[in-house]
């Protein structure tokens, strides 16, 4: 045997030590790693961490002053991490409204990351029992924005969730709302119907019967968050019994938004036939300034109780 042969059967049992040991090292890797990943899921399925935040969300919901929040179960999600609550019950101690809101589910989830502003996506969704609605919230450390994708509210869902509704019909709304803590920074609403009919109402001891309006307009902008102005504003059209067109401001009181000052102005006009039927409105007309049929009007005070005028 040559002197090279002496040398490659030397180094041969070399290469293969080196070659299992590196063998090893990688499966030595791969069971720590393996180890690692059954120790987690150990502890996921074994801490109670669904109940841990139940729990916790639970207390915060109970606790939340003069807001005594009622529901039937909560529910938390980790696919798309969320909560839900069903069978709730918002008194309207909670949000200012005069009646008590009601829905089938409440729900928020993460969706994703929001550019606009960088942060995340959050998912607010409300249920009836006919109908879901959906709002997105963007957060960011400075700031929100909440955007009403284009939704349409019915009469029926109204019903649901509030026990009546002053209106038939649906209203298509959408809008985006900016806002730091609680003060508005930014707003953009619109608010449409071609459906759109009041129920019969009672304005100062004047009861109205139910009219069908057919359309209507909203539209409304806020570049400060103290101020809003209504670009449009208008009930009715040519063949409704009473038609409104209107422009107007919204002073925002942020301490205390029911005190907010209202000044709204514009046109109304009554079909001779409507008239008709209240000789007490023709009194009221009488002695007001008559434009081609059209009577101006205004609407000032506090948001929750304005006091309209003939001019």
């Amino acid at each position: 045997m040559s002197s090279l042969e002496e040398m490659q059967n030397k180094q041969l049992p070399l290469q293969m030590a080196d070659e299992i040991y590196q063998f090893e090292r990688g499966f030595n890797f791969k069971l720590y790693l393996l180890a690692a990943l059954f120790f987690f899921l150990g502890i996921f399925f074994n801490f109670p961490l669904r109940s841990f935040i139940e729990q916790k969300l639970t207390v915060a919901l109970t606790s939340i002053p003069n807001c005594p929040l009622l529901y039937k179960s909560l529910d938390v999600t980790y696919l798309f991490p969320g909560a839900y609550l069903q069978s709730v019950t918002i008194p309207g101690s909670c949000t200012g409204l005069p009646s008590e809101l009601r829905f089938q589910e409440l729900g928020v989830h993460l969706v994703g990351p929001s550019f606009i502003p960088p942060g995340l996506r959050i998912r607010l969704k409300g249920k009836s029992n006919t109908k879901e609605v959906n709002f997105y919230l963007s957060q960011s450390i400075s700031k929100s924005v909440f955007k009403i994708p284009k939704t349409e509210i019915t009469a029926g869902l109204l019903t649901e969730i509030i026990g009546h509704s002053p209106m038939k019909g649906s209203i298509t709304m959408e809008g985006l709302v900016e806002f730091s803590k609680n003060n508005l920074l930014k707003l953009d609403f619109l608010a449409s119907s071609e459906t759109f009919a009041l129920f019969p109402m009672n304005i100062q001891s004047f009861i109205l019967p139910e009219i069908n309006f057919t359309s209507l307009l909203v539209k409304a902008h806020s570049d400060n968050g103290k101020l809003v102005t209504f670009d449009a504003l208008s009930l009715g059209n040519s063949n409704s019994p009473i038609q409104v067109n209107a422009q107007g401001k919204i002073w925002l009181n942020t301490a205390s938004l029911e005190n907010s000052s209202l000044d709204l102005n514009g046109d109304v006009r009554f079909k001779q036939a409507f008239l008709d039927q209240f000789s007490i409105l023709n009194l009221l007309l009488a002695s007001k300034q008559n434009n081609n049929g059209a009577y101006r009007f205004t609407v000032k005070g506090p948001l929750m109780s304005p006091t309209p005028s003939l001019l």
